[in-house]
């Protein structure tokens, strides 16, 4: 075998009772601040853009977010591997308050745009270590049921971050977006460092071993493949146009660095970031094209619900944000209700005259995603008197249904491929996830943009001045200058646009519903917890050719009584 992953430890352990609830507790803390911190700062950006005289460029604070966000999340993940969950997760947590620290006390827009990349490190490594370490503590069958809670977490944040962000940016200064994270980041440090156990290397490594295990050019690789697709993704039509030398050279350039991020994956590292055994697994290929474009979908909600509301029914950002509580709160409801059903019964059976049509979690995925789908379908029945009771019903449905999927995917992920894979499943679902947000919200401006333009091109009382303004700044700018009638008519090309928007969605959903359709997925195994004296035992490889009985029955306490069965055969 060309790597050494047969090294790497198995860090699953199960704390009992005060233990598990610090740390379940304090990991579900990070989370929630991770996605304040990405939400919260798109409500200030107007208050930096005029404080740093930097408004034609204001987009790049998120852009820069993005890009290291996506780019770190499977490196991180895999470096956990190497040097154990409390160590990257220390480290990752330096790395966000510092990056929030300077955001905060920025003076020019080269300053600003540096510290949220840091800040985005730190965010996209505490999203999927904290989903790592939920899966190292939790038996599979009980993760369900607890990833439902770490949904609702991300939830809760993602609907908590608007508002955060605009109270702080009102009330006080932008400057405190950046800074009110910091302080309870710092606070989770020694909680993790006294709950989580010492790593235990394998015998007689040093750290200057762990150092060479670390695939150096793989992240090199796909940190600027991922930096060169989606800085031309995100900026494409606004910074420069699509059509541009340089949108196309870099998009061409980051295409071929993956593609030699890959082939260094496969022939090269010694622990590499993304194992190709993994896409040998059909299952995990399914759910990562299924979360792929419903992370378009889901990003696309979060954007141009909201844009919707203030263009369209022209009420207030901050109202625009209250109203898409009741889909965060849905969406707990739908993580939290799926995660128990695939906590009590493993899968559901289903069958019709001895014919076996279901025998997998999958009811709780393709409920979701059909609910999407009808989702899609009523946003797009959106106009310019849309009354707020019907939006809020709507809104539910949608949520409600994103609650169904979104953990119910990692969940089966981790159950179908191998153990030693789940933190790269994790980082990888999560990646798949944002990389689908990202390209979902810059092909879904053009589409906006163009409908409106042609919409307003049969509007003789409007300037070409009125209607350039009308697409890039909103109706907004222009009303108060135009009559009854050509309001309306603003009003209905702005709907237009963000329709076309909402019509693109359903094909993408349903790409999602028919890939977990074909998902086979084995009954959730049912583990009993370890014990805290487990952590103190000498560690055994996740992969082994060779083991005693102490091992073996060890092996089996972590759940991996697929590998001793494999032994078993090899024997």
């Amino acid at each position: 075998m060309r790597n050494t992953e047969k090294e790497l430890v198995d860090q699953a352990f199960r704390p009992t009772g005060t233990r598990f609830v610090f740390i379940f507790c304090t990991l579900q803390l990070l989370l929630f601040l991770a996605f304040v911190d990405q939400f919260c700062v798109s409500t200030v950006l107007p208050f930096i853009g005029e404080s740093l005289g930097v408004a034609d460029r204001i987009s790049w604070v998120g852009t820069a977010a993005i890009v290291t966000t996506i780019g770190s999340q499977m490196i991180v993940a895999r470096c956990s591997d190497i040097f154990g969950r409390r160590s990257a997760l220390t480290a990752i947590l330096l790395i966000f308050i510092f990056g929030n620290l300077m955001c905060g006390f920025a003076q020019n827009a080269i300053w600003l745009f540096t510290c949220r990349g840091l800040s985005g490190i730190g965010a996209g490594g505490i999203i999927s270590l904290t989903m790592v370490c939920v899966a190292d503590i939790v038996p599979v069958r009980q993760r369900g049921k607890l990833q439902g809670y770490t949904g609702f977490t991300v939830a809760l944040g993602s609907g908590m971050g608007p508002l955060i962000g605009a109270a702080m940016a009102s009330k006080i200064s932008w400057r405190w977006a950046f800074w009110i994270t910091p302080p309870f980041l710092a606070l989770a440090i020694p909680i993790l460092y006294f709950a989580f156990p010492n790593f235990k290397k394998p015998r007689e490594e040093t750290t200057w071993h762990q150092l060479k295990k670390v695939d150096y050019l793989g992240s090199l690789l796909l940190f600027a493949g991922s930096i060169l697709i989606l800085v031309p993704i995100s900026g494409g039509g606004s910074i420069f146009p699509w059509k541009s030398a340089t949108c196309i050279i870099l998009v061409i350039l980051g295409l071929l660095l993956i593609v030699a991020f890959l082939a260094v994956e496969r022939y090269q590292a010694i622990v590499p970031i993304l194992p190709t055994r993994l896409f040998h697994h059909r299952d995990v290929n399914l759910i990562l094209l299924a979360t792929a474009t419903h992370g378009w979908i889901y990003y696309g909600t979060m954007f141009f619900v909201p844009l919707y509301l203030q263009e369209v029914l022209g009420v207030s950002a901050l109202r625009a944000g209250v109203l898409l509580l009741p889909m965060v709160f849905s969406q707990g409801l739908g993580l939290g209700l799926a995660g128990k059903i695939s906590t009590k019964f493993g899968y559901v059976s289903l069958q019709i005259r001895g014919i076996k049509l279901i025998q997998q979690i999958v009811p709780q995925m393709q409920f979701g995603y059909a609910l999407g789908l009808a989702g899609c379908g009523l946003m797009y029945r959106f106009d310019i008197d849309t009354s707020t009771g019907y939006i809020v019903g709507i809104l539910f449905l949608v949520g409600f249904a994103a609650g169904c999927t979104l953990q119910t995917t990692l969940v089966t992920m981790q159950n179908t491929a191998p153990e030693d894979l789940r933190a790269i499943i994790t980082g990888a679902r999560n990646t798949f996830r944002s990389f689908g947000g990202s390209i979902g919200l810059a092909a879904a401006g053009p589409i906006r943009n163009s409908v409106i333009s042609s919409a307003l091109l049969g509007l003789p009382s409007l300037s070409d001045e009125q209607r350039q303004t009308v697409v890039s700044l909103g109706p907004s700018a222009i009303l108060d200058e135009l009559d009854l009638e050509t309001r309306t008519l603003v009003l209905k090309a702005m709907r237009s646009g963000i329709q076309a928007v909402f019509l693109s969605f359903l094909p993408l959903m349903a790409v999602s519903l028919i890939a977990v359709v074909f998902v086979k997925q084995k009954r959730l195994a049912n583990e009993d917890y370890l014990t805290d004296q487990n952590e103190n035992l000498p560690p055994v490889p996740i992969v082994s050719s060779f083991t005693t009985d102490e091992e073996l029955g060890r092996m089996e306490l972590q759940g991996q009584s697929g590998r001793v069965d494999d032994i078993d055969k090899k024997a």
